[in-house]
């Protein structure tokens, strides 16, 4: 709606400060067309939704996608609450990770935060592959440290990436 307030106010400027002659009968009209066109163009352009939506609505989005992903990928229901979810968010370059409680009460000292803010400064700083995948090995070590398996542990989630397809469809595990 932003972008065609703006579009309808540089059409109403065009009009009022051209040397042009424009017909005064189709001015309303083609100003209301323009905001709509210009409407809808924002909202299925990503770019200009991204330039118009403040930083912080940004992030709280993301922030609730890997809220919402850790509930639907059954993360949050693992028998110790000690489930773990790294989201990356390619395009806002912005990762979140999702901790269950049990892993939160065992990360006495705070290492395991510090390790996953080098997750997210790995997306954020725009780091190659590499970095990202040394980053996520040390959560995984730190995690393992913290949660020793048990003889009747039984491995509860996927050990693949759920990675979304760039229409939203979820592509099969492992690919």
């Amino acid at each position: 709606m932003l972008f065609g307030a703006l579009a309808a106010f540089a059409g109403l400027c065009v009009y009022v400060y051209s040397e042009t002659e424009f017909s005064d009968d189709w001015t309303p009209p083609f100003l209301i067309a323009l905001f709509i066109l210009a409407a809808l163009v924002a909202a299925r352009t990503r770019r200009i939704r991204r330039w118009l939506t403040p930083t912080s609505e940004r992030h709280a989005a993301v922030r609730a996608a890997a809220r919402e992903a850790f509930v639907d990928q059954g993360i949050a229901a693992t028998r110790d609450r000690t489930g773990l979810l790294i989201y990356v968010n390619v395009f806002e370059q912005r990762a979140e990770v999702v901790l269950d409680l049990g892993l939160l009460r065992r990360d006495t000292d705070g290492a395991l935060a510090r390790k996953i803010d080098a997750v997210a400064a790995t997306i954020r700083d725009g780091a190659d592959l590499d970095a990202f995948e040394a980053a996520v090995r040390e959560v995984g070590g730190l995690c393992a440290a913290l949660c020793p398996p048990r003889a009747d542990d039984v491995n509860e989630l996927p050990d693949a990436p759920d990675v979304p397809s760039r229409h939203g469809r979820r592509a099969a595990r492992g690919e």
